[in-house]
């Protein structure tokens, strides 16, 4: 039976700690010399938000929705170092891109925003790198950011400047093919899992302010 993918509205998502990172899932092989891969690696995180009056209630919900370790999350691996989105263009992340003429959806938001580099020539699952071409209007992509292809996140070990707003990215746990052309999504998305089902509580004290911490672990078989 198929798990339900929940999206976690990114409004929702205003971080006070942000800790992905890739579970490499090694063991030391016998004599302690060799380390050795045991399982697929996936990502994994504990990221803390903040949420304040009407937000504590819509999160318990959301919560709620996910039915434990039942259902999928749909996160945006929102990075403020590396890729500041809501400080790039904060009113397209508060109210999305509208329709031709400003015309938004009966909610008065708009298309998500979905900043991106696009890849140059095609690569196969794992390879060591990919080559893109950037929107000289946004940040350059730097070693460390996150990056993602239809909710596969990657890491950017290294970011080589080509020239001509082109980018030679070294990327470490790239688990899909990216065919010439693919559009890399700057606001990384990911699939994942809660690692028990009663992470992310949405306790609130007197100022009806809450800061819950879920943890999360990839979903890789989807």
């Amino acid at each position: 039976m198929a798990r339900e993918i929940i999206t976690v509205p990114p409004r929702l998502m205003k971080l006070m700690r942000f800790d992905w990172g890739i579970d490499w899932r090694g063991k030391r092989a016998s004599g302690g010399v060799q380390t050795v891969i045991t399982q697929t690696p996936l990502w994994r995180g504990t990221p803390q938000v903040h949420l304040w009056r009407a937000e504590i209630p819509e999160w318990r919900a959301l919560i709620a929705h996910v039915e434990g370790i039942a259902g999928i999350l749909r996160v945006e691996m929102a990075d403020v170092l590396t890729f500041p989105a809501r400080e790039i263009r904060r009113d397209l992340w508060e109210s999305g891109v509208p329709f031709d003429g400003d015309a938004t959806f009966d909610s008065g938001q708009g298309f998500a925003w979905q900043p991106f580099v696009s890849v140059t020539a095609a690569i196969s699952a794992g390879a060591p790198s990919v080559e893109v071409e950037a929107d000289p209007a946004l940040p350059a992509p730097v070693a460390g950011q996150i990056m993602s292809y239809r909710d596969w996140p990657f890491m950017v070990a290294a970011a080589e400047d080509l020239g001509s707003a082109r980018w030679r990215l070294t990327v470490k746990r790239l688990r899909v093919d990216l065919p010439a052309g693919a559009l890399i999504d700057l606001r990384p998305t990911g699939l994942f899992e809660l690692v028990s089902g009663d992470t992310g509580n949405p306790s609130f004290d007197h100022r009806l302010i809450s800061t819950p911490t879920i943890e999360l672990r990839e979903v890789i078989n989807r």
